[in-house]
């Protein structure tokens, strides 16, 4: 059951330090590692996750990219479209986005958070950052793609509940019973969406509910190699030192890759209909030098 709180447990009373030295993959993929947790999914895991596919069915995770001039939406990019000279009927266009924007779907590279001006595998800000762009750890590391299992933790439907309400946490207890739920197991390897529904209250500034400390550890322990899912870390955190411990422990110190602002609903839908949680989870991340990430269009094919 979920709480507001950090569940009695032995790690209760950690403190930051605690919980940087329990959770760090650092000495485990090498200080020089680009790839973090996608190190998980070995050639067999592909195989297996491919062999899910029985019905032909794909559904995208990525929300719909509106543009400036569809008046009365928010737009999560700036569109203006060129005509070129030659021939007359040829048409370009330049686009930005935002890489991390709100409307926008998008993957977090490993370059995109730091603790202290520590980076992923404890590199320094002077060596990550050059010429004002990652010189590593950026998302043109992960541009082979990425096809692993993936696994529906259906938080909010394992409790009966809609939504979880604005500030609520999610726990590895929360996580342990949507497992149980769903009748599945989440392995090393794994990519994990989880689903507590939005809260129509949800304050844009907070408090938002998401995953507790035990949460970031339970995807620790199973050796997750993508979150993604309908929320990120509870907000307020546990503790003031760490206000975002998801990016904070999650990337800094465990190489988590996540999957940012996804829509769960066309999933959330397929599951329910085909009666299954697993699936084949692939993302295709563009090769952008230097880059702390960039939009994406997750698959999940069942």
């Amino acid at each position: 059951m979920s709480s507001d709180t950090e569940p009695t447990t032995s790690t209760g009373q950690m403190s930051k330090d605690d919980w940087t030295l329990r959770l760090s993959n650092w000495s485990k993929f090498g200080t020089r590692d680009e790839l973090g947790t996608l190190n998980y999914i070995k050639p067999a895991k592909v195989v297996a996750a491919a062999n899910l596919v029985r019905q032909g069915r794909v559904v995208s995770l990525s929300r719909v990219i509106t543009t400036k001039d569809q008046s009365g939406r928010t737009a999560g990019a700036n569109l203006r479209m060129l005509r070129t000279s030659t021939p007359d009927d040829m048409f370009t266009d330049v686009m930005t986005i935002e890489s991390h924007g709100h409307d926008v779907t998008h993957l977090d590279a490993l370059g995109h958070a730091a603790d202290a001006g520590v980076f992923y595998g404890g590199r320094s800000a002077g060596d990550v950052i050059r010429r004002g762009q990652l010189e590593s750890l950026s998302v043109a590391a992960l541009g082979d793609g990425v096809a692993t299992r993936g696994v529906l933790l259906d938080v909010a439907a394992a409790q009966g509940i809609p939504f979880f309400e604005a500030g609520r946490g999610v726990s590895a207890e929360d996580l342990d019973g949507a497992e149980e739920w769903a009748g599945v197991q989440v392995g090393s390897g794994d990519a994990v969406v989880v689903h507590i529904g939005v809260d129509p209250q949800r304050p844009k500034g907070g408090p938002w509910a998401g995953l507790l400390l035990s949460a970031i550890e339970w995807l620790a322990e199973r050796e997750v190699s993508i979150y993604t899912g309908d929320c990120i870390e509870r907000i307020p955190s546990e503790m003031p030192d760490l206000p975002l411990p998801l990016h904070t422990l999650g990337i800094v110190y465990v190489g988590l890759i996540i999957v940012d602002n996804p829509d769960l609903d066309d999933l959330i839908k397929t599951c329910a209909d085909l009666d299954v949680n697993e699936f084949l989870f692939c993302i295709a991340p563009l090769k952008v030098v230097g880059s702390t990430g960039c939009p994406i269009n997750p698959l999940c094919i069942f």
